[in-house]
């Protein structure tokens, strides 16, 4: 709402945040959460998804 975030249509922008998160919250993947580094690619995953959603300063 505050145009933080570079999106139009905020259901599909959720599902592929959703989507590109699953392998850190879905239950088939509960055995990778042991997986050393497991923690710093979910930090990777965030920030490039942060990154490519957050909207650019206005000039």
């Amino acid at each position: 709402a505050d145009g933080s975030l570079r999106t139009d249509d905020a259901e599909a922008t959720a599902r592929v945040v959703f989507n590109a998160t699953a392998k850190f919250h879905h239950l088939a993947h509960a055995a990778e959460w042991q997986n050393p580094g497991v923690g710093a690619g979910l930090d990777e995953v965030c920030s490039l998804l942060l990154e490519g959603l957050h909207a650019p300063a206005s000039p």
